[in-house]
């Protein structure tokens, strides 16, 4: 599996991605369930040659959209253009967001991280079954890099083209600093240092063409955290998150 690094190809996605979420007080008196579902658009640019084994790749988020159920009303996130070089493992690396506004630089790296992790292909040649190990940094959040196991299930057919197919399907401790994740997002002192703890369970299908380019990603992650208050005893948070990215 390998990406074929094609000077100034532009492919354009379309992006859907849910969440609910169910917040538990220490006493055990669980929320109503709140609903938000982020839309949008993005264009991933290639450059115009091959220096090194990497090629220049533009990333640019458009028509950003968020609705919520929240009577605290939502403000649309600002769209986001990053650089990077890619290589022909599908990965990223030296990227730089063109932005001043923290909250676009924290959604940057989220979407690096997001596609450097689930669309990182395997070193070696694989067979269907075969696993291969990457680490998906996510350190922007206050979180630890984490280890993503990625299973080749070999070639599906859709609309008559084959695509390969990876998926992912495991539970991940999780450890994040909230006065690190108020930093990332330009806003240092507006949260206390507390830490939360739990599990994620992530699971995922992407399909690749036999070019190494990504025509879908599905994914559902189960987020069951705990949050001990500075009052004492723990708030317990529940969120599913589904992401939906499709080439358009």
């Amino acid at each position: 599996m390998r990406r074929k690094l094609v000077p100034n190809q532009k492919t354009h996605y379309k992006l859907d991605m849910s969440m609910k979420t169910t917040v538990t007080t220490p006493d055990g008196t669980p929320s109503p369930e709140s609903d938000t579902e982020l839309t949008g658009e993005y264009t991933m640019t290639l450059g115009d040659a091959v220096k090194d084994g990497k090629i220049p790749i533009e990333i640019k988020s458009s028509h950003m959209h968020v609705q919520s159920d929240s009577d605290t009303p939502s403000s649309d996130p600002a769209d986001v253009v990053f650089n990077a070089f890619m290589d022909d493992r599908n990965t990223m690396s030296g990227i730089k967001v063109e932005s001043s506004d923290p909250s676009a630089e924290s959604m940057a790296n989220s979407m690096s991280s997001m596609l450097n992790g689930v669309s990182a292909f395997p070193e070696k040649k694989v067979q269907p079954g075969d696993t291969w190990e990457v680490s998906c940094p996510l350190s922007v959040m206050g979180m630890k890099d984490i280890q993503l196991t990625l299973h080749f299930d070999g070639e599906r057919t859709e609309d008559g083209q084959s695509y390969w197919v990876v998926h992912v399907d495991q539970d991940i401790p999780m450890e994040m600093d909230l006065a690190a994740v108020a930093r990332a997002t330009g806003q240092p002192g507006s949260t206390p240092s507390m830490t939360v703890t739990g599990t994620m369970h992530m699971s995922m299908e992407a399909l690749f063409d036999k070019t190494g380019l990504t025509h879908s990603l599905q994914s559902e992650t189960k987020f069951d955290m705990g949050v001990d208050g500075p009052q004492g005893g723990q708030v317990r948070i529940h969120t599913d998150q589904i992401t939906k990215m499709t080439e358009d």
